[in-house]
């Protein structure tokens, strides 16, 4: 079976957790160390769902990307530019700002 997880980068590393099995995560230095961890919390969890009996849960999460449009800041002349970071102020963003097509 495939189970969706999740990979956040932390404070001290990376994280990974699955939204369908809420009781497994897991934590590493990189993305790869996190999901390596992650997928053998996963085996062990189904694992011990089998010892006690029990069939793993049917994982009934998807996933999907949605495309949006990048706003980029350009310098005066316009032929550099620098992506701006996903969580910048409003206010920062309102100023000298294009629309990619």
């Amino acid at each position: 079976m495939r189970y969706l997880i999740i990979l956040e980068e932390a404070k001290t590393g990376c994280s990974a957790y699955s939204p369908d099995l809420p009781v497994c995560v897991a934590t590493g230095n990189t993305f790869e160390d996190a999901e390596l961890e992650m997928r053998e919390a996963v085996a062990f969890h189904i694992d011990g769902l089998s010892a006690e009996g029990l069939a793993p849960p049917t994982p009934p999460t998807t996933s999907a990307y949605v495309e949006v449009a990048a706003w980029l800041s350009f310098e005066k002349d316009a032929t550099s530019y620098t992506p701006l970071p996903s969580r910048a102020h409003w206010a920062f963003l309102h100023t000298r700002r294009c629309r990619l097509p």
